[in-house]
């Protein structure tokens, strides 16, 4: 029984039916043996794939060895030198002189 669907397209019912019904039974016994032998056969390629390792003892997880500790280095504090606390044989330099002040010219005159 074939319909026409809304979208136009052709749906078989009486296929749909059967394929429901083969679903159901079980698979004839010829079927069966051909896909155990290719089950056997994809299991032999991914054990070859994969290789078994030689040795099968648990191997024992070993902890990182502590890395050494770095610290910081910290700035040494280096006093300035000044005048107040340096004690040497020449003087303290004398503040630089300004220009005198430009005067009339009379130094002794008084107003």
């Amino acid at each position: 029984m074939r319909r026409r669907t809304a979208r136009g397209e052709i749906v078989d019912f009486d296929l749909i039916k059967a394929k429901q019904q083969m679903t159901t039974k079980p698979p004839p016994k010829e079927v069966s043996v051909r896909q155990e032998i290719i089950d056997r056969r994809l299991r032999k390629k991914a054990t070859a794939m994969n290789p078994s390792p030689l040795n099968t003892t648990p191997v024992k997880p070993v902890a990182p060895e502590p890395k050494e500790v770095v610290e910081p280095e910290t700035p040494e504090v280096v006093e300035v030198e000044t005048s107040e606390n340096v004690e040497s044989d020449t003087p303290p330099r004398r503040r630089q002189k300004t220009k005198p002040k430009q005067s009339s010219g009379d130094d002794d005159a008084t107003d």
